[in-house]
């Protein structure tokens, strides 16, 4: 993924979060703000449409997890965050089953290859951007 996907995803969200009340924008850590307009893309024209409910938003998946991460770390009560809690430890296990069983499909293939090759692990996106807001409150 190319950079200019994360400064996309930093426009969608900057657009988002400036039509939230001033009283929900409060919530959200200056820092973290000032974070999202440096890294916007400024020649990226994202337009919210206030007649559609944001699950038919046409957000890209970048910005629905740095806007869920937010929602969850400032803006939602104890009760929502436990909730998004599990869904997130249920599709955590539901991609390491998917990662293994891919994996054991991938090594019977591999049986047959007398050559020894290094299979290179990728971080998704979502910890890349859990780790990037780690980095930026440390």
């Amino acid at each position: 993924m190319t950079n200019n996907v994360y400064t996309n995803a930093f426009s969608e969200v900057y657009t988002i979060i400036n039509i939230l009340s001033e009283k929900l924008k409060k919530n959200i850590p200056t820092q973290l703000l000032e974070l999202i307009e440096k890294e916007k893309n400024e020649n990226y024209d994202f337009k919210y449409n206030d007649s559609l409910p944001i699950d038919e938003q046409d957000i890209s998946s970048e910005a629905k997890a740095i806007l869920t991460l937010i929602y969850r770390n400032y803006l939602c009560d104890s009760d929502e965050k436990k909730e998004l809690d599990e869904i997130f430890e249920i599709n955590e296990k539901k991609y390491y089953e998917k990662l293994t069983t891919n994996m054991f499909k991938n090594s019977q293939k591999l049986d047959n290859i007398e050559e020894t090759e290094l299979i290179v692990y990728k971080e998704n996106v979502i910890t890349k951007i859990i780790k990037k807001f780690i980095s930026i409150f440390r």
